[in-house]
């Protein structure tokens, strides 16, 4: 991410190895499994875009939530309980360890203890599992603050032979 208008997302998972790429007007999907994009209009800021894509194609982006200013806040309406349950270590970094339990679903978050105070990991367990997805996990390592990033990564590079596909808004969209 570079300021409010700049975004590339690299996920590998059980969804397989995807991209999203914001250039600060369009927000391009890739699938690199199976060699197909969509790219839509899309708001001036990062966090505009991530709500418009996820109200209007039902498009998750769950670790985007640390981004948002009001995300203690958030933490706060959101849950029910909310505990601190000590330093654990995550990948040799030693980290608070906070879960908060909700009506929709329980969270796990590991927050750096040092000075950057960074998320390392987050676990989401939904209750009640939407789409097939009853957990969500990921980690963060190799924080890279204030980076010099190059404008050509935000923009979407068409590979040779790349279809391309349609986003469909969800319904009442």
């Amino acid at each position: 991410m570079v300021g409010p208008d700049k975004m590339f997302v690299d996920g590998r998972g059980v969804k397989g190895h995807r991209a999203f790429f914001y250039n600060g007007k369009k927000l391009t999907y890739y699938s690199y499994d199976e060699n197909n994009y969509a790219s839509v209009d899309a708001p001036a800021t990062i966090l505009e875009t991530i709500d418009s894509i996820h109200a209007h194609y039902d498009i998750d982006f769950p670790a985007a939530d640390f981004f948002y200013p009001s995300f203690a806040d958030d933490l706060l309406t959101s849950f029910d309980y909310i505990d601190y349950l000590g330093l654990e270590k995550v990948n040799d970094v030693e980290a608070f360890h906070i879960v908060a339990k909700g009506k929709e679903m329980d969270l796990q978050l590991w927050i750096a203890n040092n000075a950057t105070t960074l998320p390392v990991k987050f676990v989401i367990n939904y209750h009640q599992p939407s789409k097939n997805v009853k957990r969500y996990e990921a980690s963060f390592s190799e924080w890279k603050l204030n980076p010099v990033i190059p404008a050509s990564v935000f923009e979407f590079p068409q590979p040779p032979h790349a279809n391309q596909v349609y986003l469909m808004p969800m319904k009442g969209n």
